[in-house]
């Protein structure tokens, strides 16, 4: 962080804010609809062996108690190599994290 916003969460801080620096998703997905609604989702990408860290985890239930969907993907080294974007979209269909249009 900068001074700047290093000032700037200390004083959020200071009036009872949590600042979340850490754990953002690596992706912000969206998909436009009809009449301009989107289906918007946060998706953290992690290898077979791999989970949330405490950060991540705190950001996806925040993320979730404002309605945005959030969720984890661990494609295999094979779909990888095929195409993830389609396996990450079927494995959130699969999973019902598609947000309704």
């Amino acid at each position: 962080m900068n001074a700047l916003e290093t000032n700037i969460s200390n004083a959020l801080e200071k009036r009872g804010w949590t600042v979340l620096r850490r754990g953002w998703p690596d992706f912000l997905i969206y998909l436009e609809g009809h009449a301009g609604q989107f289906r918007v989702a946060a998706v953290e990408v992690k290898s077979d062996s791999d989970n949330l860290s405490e950060q991540q985890e705190e950001m996806h239930r925040v993320l979730r108690a404002v309605g945005l969907r959030a969720g984890i993907t661990q494609p295999t080294e094979e779909q990888l190599m095929r195409n993830a974007a389609i396996q990450i979209d079927k494995g959130w269909q699969r999973q019902g994290l598609r947000v309704a249009a």
